[in-house]
């Protein structure tokens, strides 16, 4: 089941490496959770329509937002990095999409309440 994919998400050491200098499973985690510690903060429990993840890479700040039940219906991802975003789809997250390193984004205009 869906709430339950968050719980399993860690990258491989490799993938880690492209979002931080040290692959431990601990950075991975303790800088997600001070990314969403953030994300929540701006956009709240219950953000008001989609929120783009812009910049996913392997979903460090999505495993903490997952909890919040509100997130898993609201969360859309993009990154230009497209072996972590096969690797989030592949934990069941179609969500997440590879995007340009240009603009513009892969979604038309006014598709989100907040990016962050």
């Amino acid at each position: 089941l869906q709430e339950d994919r968050a719980f399993h998400l860690l990258p491989p050491a490799d993938l880690r490496l492209h979002v931080g200098a040290k692959d431990s499973a601990a950075n991975w985690w303790y800088q997600g959770r001070n990314s969403a510690r953030r994300v929540l903060e701006v956009f709240g429990r219950r953000p008001e329509g989609p929120i783009l993840d812009w910049g996913c890479g392997s979903g460090r700040t999505l495993h903490w937002l997952w909890n919040e039940p509100a997130w898993r219906a609201v969360w859309r991802g993009c990154d230009v990095d497209p072996a972590a975003v096969r690797w989030l789809n592949s934990k069941g997250f179609p969500q997440a999409v590879v995007c340009a390193p240009e603009p513009p984004l892969p979604y038309p205009d006014a598709s989100f309440a907040g990016i962050y």
